[in-house]
């Protein structure tokens, strides 16, 4: 049964029908290359994005299967048994790589295990779909060049992958809010990076850049970096979609004809290949470093729950926690600490500081763990009284030495249980 925001299987099946012929017409109106196999192509993205979930398979896999049985009829002018073997290689390698993609998670929508699947479903649905797809137009008419053939679906479906998945994944349950998302600085900044990656894209992928000659293919790296700035400042979902419209712009234009790619062609399409791989290394590139990125964030995120919890728990129990430098005696306490002692925890930054109020009598004793700490000895529950601010605190104070790589003691770990006691006379009071 589907959830609340779910659509239905059978909403779903027409979408996808809707998207792979709309993706299609797209795809072919932006270039028409030399070979059967377009090369800009987003069809096999469009499968693979609805099949990684794992829901409604077959209805889905039958969609699917009829718009690319459709699209092999109207677009390749294809028999009726011909389009329904078409459809099929279309299908079912993208079925295959999105099983191997195995997508799970929405929480960890590009962690780095994640990347690498996809970069393995990816690979998957290229090249066993370019393989069979090859043999397909090769078997129809003998006069087809196989490796042209092979080399355009394998490299037009894997690009497509990389650039129309990262989008998919981005807005997995994106809900419009009035708040929150990036801040006007932020968009104005990635909005300017991207705007000047377009003017130089549409300068460097044009004709007239190839009376440079050869040299030229040097200009294809001028825009991508204003590319890649837009995509971080936008961040996932900005960013995706950045990524998307400037990976297209440069592979249409470049199998077009124009561009640094197309001054000199070994042989049929190398323009268009030089450009889908250009454009892949930039999409992977961005992968794995959104991918780090959002591990980063991830780790961070942890450590301040933990941390919070520790706070907590410190707070409720009145434990204080502190690591003090054995050479400075500079004191770091834990937050929260000013929950259990108040303000006068600002009175409380060194060793010294620490001993000039315990009471006479604990001096010391006090002073002896301190040293017998700093020396690399557990101290274990000394007992003595502490007066901060006219209150006398009776304290059970533990010391650990940690020790750093060479063997030495590089800080003194302590933990104080601290129990209010009796407020004292005004004139024993100190600190």
């Amino acid at each position: 049964m589907p959830t609340k925001y779910e659509r239905p299987a059978w909403h779903r099946a027409i979408t996808l029908f809707a998207l792979y012929l709309l993706v299609g017409y797209g795809c072919s109106w932006l270039v028409r290359g030399q070979s059967q196999s377009a090369p800009v192509w987003l069809g096999a993205a469009v499968l693979f994005a609805f099949f990684m979930h794992g829901r409604s398979m077959a209805l889905l896999f039958a969609s699917g299967w009829l718009a690319a049985t459709f699209w092999g009829w109207q677009a390749h002018n294809l028999g009726l048994l011909q389009a329904l073997a078409f459809g099929l290689i279309e299908t079912g390698c993208a079925w295959l790589g999105a099983k191997a993609f195995s997508y799970r998670s929405k929480s960890e929508p590009l962690a780095m295990q994640t990347t690498l699947r996809l970069l393995a479903g990816g690979v998957i649905t290229a090249a066993l779909g370019a393989a069979l797809a090859a043999q397909f137009w090769t078997y129809l008419n003998p006069a087809t060049l196989w490796r042209l053939e092979w080399r355009t679906w394998a490299f037009s479906t894997l690009l497509g992958i990389l650039l129309l998945i990262p989008v998919v994944l981005a807005y997995q349950g994106f809900r419009p809010r009035r708040s929150g998302g990036m801040t006007r600085n932020q968009f104005l900044a990635g909005l300017v990076a991207f705007i000047l990656f377009g003017v130089l894209a549409l300068s460097v992928f044009s004709p007239d850049v190839q009376r440079w000659g050869t040299s030229a293919t040097t200009l294809a790296y001028l825009p991508m970096p204003f590319l890649l700035a837009a995509s971080m400042l936008w961040g996932p979902r900005g960013g995706s979609v950045a990524m998307l419209i400037g990976g297209l712009l440069i592979v249409g234009r470049s199998a077009t004809g124009a561009g640094p790619f197309a001054v000199q062609d070994a042989f049929a399409g190398e323009s268009a290949l030089e450009a889908q791989a250009f454009v892949a290394i930039w999409a992977v590139l961005l992968l794995f470093g959104r991918s780090l990125e959002d591990e980063r964030h991830r780790a961070l995120n942890t450590a301040k729950d933990w941390q919070l919890r520790f706070a907590r728990t410190l707070a409720a129990t009145g434990v204080l926690s502190a690591e003090f430098d054995p050479f400075t005696g500079e004191a770091t306490w834990n937050p929260g600490a000013e929950q259990i002692v108040g303000a006068h925890l600002d009175s409380l930054q060194t060793m010294d500081d620490w001993l000039s109020h315990v009471d006479a009598a604990s001096q010391p004793m006090a002073h002896a763990a301190w040293e017998r700490a700093k020396s690399g000895h557990n101290v274990q529950a000394d007992h003595y009284e502490v007066l901060l601010g006219g209150i006398s605190y009776w304290v059970e104070a533990s010391l650990a030495p940690i020790f750093g790589p060479d063997g030495a003691v590089e800080e003194v770990a302590a933990v104080v249980r601290v129990m209010p006691a009796a407020p004292v006379a005004t004139g024993a009071a100190r600190g």
